[in-house]
């Protein structure tokens, strides 16, 4: 039995290009000697719908969708994955499509409703014992289940992981009794996710004494970053063959070959490269808007580094920098932006701000009073009017040329709400603000170990938004190590400050001020651009924060 796994990047809502997709793949499979076709979670739609289930035009254009699919599909089975609609309630289903028609071969029991996850707001759970059907010549067993239901052994080694019931879980009604089991996803991307699902499918093979499928999607949906990584796990619980991460893939799995296992290695900074050079990529293709990007190079890391990726994603002549000093930038720093786009090959300018910033003293001496930058550390107005000033330029080029700005900011200085609104922090899309900043000197590195891009001298330099003479990050942050601990144990492991100060063994008080910093700086967060999701719990939509709240952690 010969099984074609269809690894493929979906556009969401956009039904005649997903069938296309699809037909093309599973004509190229025929000719491969395939028996039957898989396709990944709610393939024909892309994931996550979101509200889009709400409208009736989208199940009118997926039935559409589906009766020129069956039109095609003859004696070689294709399952996809579907939203199917009935008597009121919506179903995250799987069907299988053959001989010219279709049939339901499974519905999602077990609806994720964490983090970025929000099924249960739009599907109904399957109630039903899963759906086992033969099929091919030699009538084998198979079952169908989607994504979540093959996790709950996870969940009862972590509990903290809610409402786990034995009595539910899919896996467990199907062991002995199938030959193969397909797993449908749409899986995103995060640090060590790939890891997970390699030991959660090489266990659910060994409970049920059969081969699994698991096929994932790849490609970047908004925030989210599908990175595919489809496997094949035979019935001893070895995995035999791993598709590619972050690009399409197509690979016949013949269930009856002895195959050899295999150990995947994956590494970790290289994958979170990958994943965000494709998210800027499908970010900026599938909003069908301008094509290219402008970039505010500071001469510093988290700029260079985006600079970097963006090029990597969309190519050079598509992507525009400009330098924006003041009085308080340094040569060093005029040197370090300029190298970087001469190592990058991209367009670049330079345009002083001091003008402006000067007419903005004379404008505000008599409203406000000025003051030198710098001279009250808790008053920082002449500071963000700085950066106000450069975001209103970067704004003016990106609407003139038809540019998207892409946000620089990391999410270290986006947790302690280090950034100004409508300045550093405006842009289309944030590329690194869910990377700390130990994680942008480990992808400048990576990034130089491909291509020595990214100069040295931006890596070894003390991090400064330069808005006054002198101005180092330090002067206002803790060190990033130990900040960027914090800000990890407080956002992503939602420990309190009693844990925080025995995992790291800083006084309570210390603490405090950092968590006070992140709980003030969630308004600033709410007009943020869209960011790039590569962790376990990224600032967004996996991240529900009160603004108008007192909170005593």
């Amino acid at each position: 039995m010969k099984i074609e796994v269809l690894q493929l990047n979906y556009e969401i809502g956009n039904f005649e290009a997903n069938f296309l997709l699809i037909l093309d793949a599973y004509s190229s499979a025929i000719k491969k000697g395939a028996d039957i076709v898989v396709c990944s979670e709610l393939s024909l739609s892309g994931y996550p719908p979101r509200d889009l289930l709400l409208r009736d035009d989208f199940f009118s254009q997926q039935e559409e969708v589906i009766k020129k699919l069956c039109s095609a599909v003859g004696e070689i089975g294709l399952i996809v994955g579907v939203a199917l609609r009935d008597l009121g309630k919506i179903y995250n289903s799987a069907i299988l499509i053959h001989k010219h028609t279709y049939s339901v071969v499974s519905k999602k029991t077990l609806l994720p409703n964490y983090d970025v996850f929000e099924e249960r707001r739009f599907f109904t759970p399957n109630e039903d014992t899963p759906i086992i059907f033969l099929y091919g010549k030699k009538e084998l067993r198979f079952c169908v289940l989607i994504c979540e239901d093959i996790w709950p052994i996870s969940y009862i080694k972590n509990q903290n992981h809610q409402g786990y019931d034995n009595t539910k879980d899919p896996v467990e009604k199907i062991i002995g009794k199938v030959d193969c089991l397909v797993v449908l996803n749409a899986s995103p991307f995060e640090i060590g996710k790939q890891e997970v699902r390699f030991n959660i499918v090489t266990e659910v093979a060994k409970r049920i004494r059969a081969g699994v499928v698991y096929v994932n999607q790849i490609g970047g949906n908004d925030e989210l970053i599908f990175d595919g990584t489809s496997i094949f796990v035979n019935q001893h619980g070895n995995i035999v063959r791993v598709l590619k991460s972050f690009c399409e893939d197509c690979q016949t799995i013949d269930l009856t070959e002895e195959n050899n296992p295999i150990t995947p290695s994956i590494n970790a900074i290289g994958s979170v490269y990958e994943a965000l050079v494709l998210g800027i990529r499908d970010y900026i293709s599938k909003t069908r808007g301008p094509k290219s990007v402008l970039i505010g190079l500071s001469g510093g890391i988290d700029s260079a580094v985006v600079a970097a990726l963006a090029t990597a994603a969309l190519g050079k002549q598509f992507v525009e920098a400009i330098f924006l000093p003041s009085e308080f930038s340094s040569i060093d720093s005029a040197n370090d932006a300029k190298e970087v786009a001469r190592l990058l090959q991209i367009k670049y300018s330079e345009t002083s701000i001091e003008n402006i910033f000067s007419s903005f003293a004379s404008t505000l001496e008599s409203k406000i009073g000025w003051k030198t930058p710098g001279e009250n550390k808790s008053d920082v107005t002449e500071e963000n009017i700085q950066a106000r000033i450069r975001g209103a330029i970067l704004m003016a080029i990106a609407n003139r040329n038809q540019l998207i700005v892409l946000n620089t900011s990391n999410k270290s200085e986006i947790a302690v709400g280090y950034g100004t609104l409508y300045g550093d922090m405006i842009g289309g899309l944030a590329v690194i603000a869910d990377i700390y900043k130990w994680q942008v000197y480990d992808l400048a590195r990576y990034i130089n170990s491909i291509e020595q891009v990214i100069p040295n001298s931006v890596i070894s330099k003390q991090p400064s938004a330069e808005l006054y003479p002198g101005q180092k990050d330090s002067d206002s942050l803790l060190p990033y190590d130990t900040l960027d601990k914090i800000i990890q144990l407080y956002v992503e492991g939602n420990a309190g400050i009693e844990e925080i100060s025995q995992n790291i063994k800083l006084p309570k008080e210390i603490i405090n001020v950092t968590i006070k910093k992140i709980n003030a700086s969630e308004f600033k967060r709410r007009q943020f651009p869209i960011a790039l999701r590569v962790s376990n719990k990224a600032f967004g939509i996996g991240r529900h924060f009160p603004i108008a709240a007192r909170i005593s952690i």
